[in-house]
């Protein structure tokens, strides 16, 4: 494990802004997906289970997903392969009409999910050491809120500019 005199300032900024964009993946895309859900007329049924069975796999993958993530020796190489399939599943609920496509694009997010953030710590770890990992881990959570912050922004912008239209 480096110290925090070897994490190098570059180092440090990408796991900021790593932290930042992730943010709606680590705290998931449920709202969002039951609100484009109900704006196709799926009822309240239909949404709930595609969010439940989503978040069913996410629960069962918690700690195997965790020992993955251990026994990996490329960590970033991870987190690029999770967010191309968070990226795959989001087209796949974006456009996706019937049961068994938004099925699975939310079964993809349930997979992916527990694997990026023990991959964000454990990088987090490696980057400062146990001396000040606590306070990194601080900063990596406030650039995470941040990233929600400016998401929400966004989103609740763009859909204000598809209500005008």
């Amino acid at each position: 494990m480096a110290s925090v005199s070897q994490a190098s300032p570059r180092s440090l900024r990408a796991l900021d802004w790593l932290n930042f964009f992730l943010a709606d993946i680590q705290t998931g895309v449920g709202p969002f997906v039951a609100a484009a859900l109900a704006s196709r007329k799926w009822n309240p049924e239909q949404i709930g289970a595609v969010l439940t069975a989503g978040g069913f796999v996410s629960i069962l993958l918690q700690t195997p997903a965790g020992a993955a993530v251990d026994a990996v020796r490329r960590k970033r190489a991870l987190i690029a392969a999770a967010v191309g399939i968070v990226v795959t599943a989001s087209l796949t609920l974006a456009f996706g009409t019937s049961l068994p496509v938004v099925l699975s694009g939310q079964l993809l997010l349930g997979v992916v999910g527990p694997f990026i953030g023990p991959a964000v710590t454990a990088i987090t770890l490696g980057l400062v050491g146990k001396q000040i990992f606590d306070a990194r881990v601080g900063r990596n959570h406030g650039f995470d809120s941040a990233g929600n912050v400016c998401a929400a922004l966004l989103l609740g912008w763009v859909g204000f500019q598809f209500e005008k239209h």
